[in-house]
């Protein structure tokens, strides 16, 4: 996962032109400059001001995962992409655990549960978001939103028929456990093994 999850970042680094600084902020995930500007106001205080909007608004955001990264960039002196990078590392030593167990406990088969792994954690963004962010870049945005939903409508009903034919080899293994008391007829009633 830490591997799948670091291409498009050692990409980004090793394609970075030698007149740019590599920030660590990828074109597709906007949301590494939210983090930025959290972490960088969480220096100084718990509480900060939402800078991501344009209005004014008062200090009174408290974030404490974004507080304890300014802390560690603090105390560490590190870059953001340096402290991403050990955030990303933990976020996922402590999310794998989690979802395997929660997985594990929602899912008692094998094989289901192993599907709905693969699909949490490789599914979407390791996968999906670089590519989607490529298209876009390369060929606008308008290509990719309809990559993502044709990836969506793909996906779904991959799944969908994947599902159905679970749900119907599930089905026809009860049927050959029933006890034949217990087979209903067409109309509901049951059919005695003398009339099969």
């Amino acid at each position: 996962m830490l591997a799948v999850t670091a291409l498009p970042y050692v990409y980004a680094r090793a394609s970075t032109p030698s007149n740019l600084v590599y920030t660590g902020l990828m074109f597709d995930v906007p949301d590494h400059a939210q983090y930025w500007s959290w972490i960088t106001a969480s220096h100084d205080s718990v509480f900060i001001s939402n800078t991501m909007t344009p209005e004014d608004n008062a200090a009174i955001f408290a974030n404490p995962p974004m507080w304890a990264l300014a802390q560690a960039q603090a105390i560490f002196g590190l870059s953001f992409p340096v402290l991403f990078q050990w955030w990303r590392v933990v976020a996922i030593g402590l999310l794998v655990p989690a979802l395997v167990a929660f997985v594990g406990a929602m899912l008692p088969e094998h094989e289901r549960r192993t599907t709905a792994l693969v699909i949490a954690l490789l599914g979407s963004t390791p996968i999906g978001g670089p590519l989607v962010g490529w298209v876009s870049e390369e060929f606008g945005p308008r290509w990719g939103f309809a990559l993502g939903g044709i990836a969506t409508i793909v996906g779904v009903l991959a799944f969908g028929t994947a599902f159905v034919r679970a749900r119907r080899r599930d089905a026809s293994v009860e049927m050959t456990v029933v006890p034949d008391e217990l087979v209903l007829g067409i109309d509901g009633e049951s059919i005695p093994a003398s009339i099969r």
